[in-house]
């Protein structure tokens, strides 16, 4: 962990390996007070979430049902929503001319190849249902 002593103004840069950057400003650094404030400028597909909204989302996705939506004519998705029916009309919805739809319950969604990027299109959206397509396997 990397730990900085900085004054109200000063910032911060952090670059990623593609090149992208995130800034960190102090807005305030009053010691009578028991906060201080800070600002990021990142770019728009960065996510800077609080910490207890991040784990409160993670939480109540561990709880959400994910399911396999498959047809003929379209993607196969995972879908978190709150029940069957929705992940289904919620697949209908990104495939109108689906029919036929396959639906199984995903158990192991840790080991599940494609739930960071669920996990990530949740962070991102923060309401149900999310969808991402499933990785072909080989």
């Amino acid at each position: 962990m990397l730990v900085l002593s900085m004054r109200r103004g000063e910032t911060t840069t952090i670059t990623a390996p593609d090149g992208s950057r995130i800034s960190a400003v102090i807005l305030n650094n009053d010691l009578s007070s028991q906060e201080i404030r800070l600002g990021f400028d990142a770019p728009k597909e960065y996510l800077i979430l609080r910490d207890e909204l991040f784990r409160r989302l993670l939480d109540t996705l561990h709880y959400t049902p994910i399911f396999r939506l498959s047809c003929g004519v379209a993607p196969t998705q995972l879908i978190a929503a709150e029940s069957e029916r929705l992940a289904c009309e919620h697949y209908q919805s990104l495939y109108p001319k689906s029919f036929d739809i396959q639906v199984q319950g995903v158990d192991s969604r840790y080991r599940h190849p494609d739930y960071m990027a669920l996990e990530t299109c949740w962070l991102r959206k923060g309401k149900l249902p999310v969808a991402v397509a499933e990785s072909p396997v080989g």
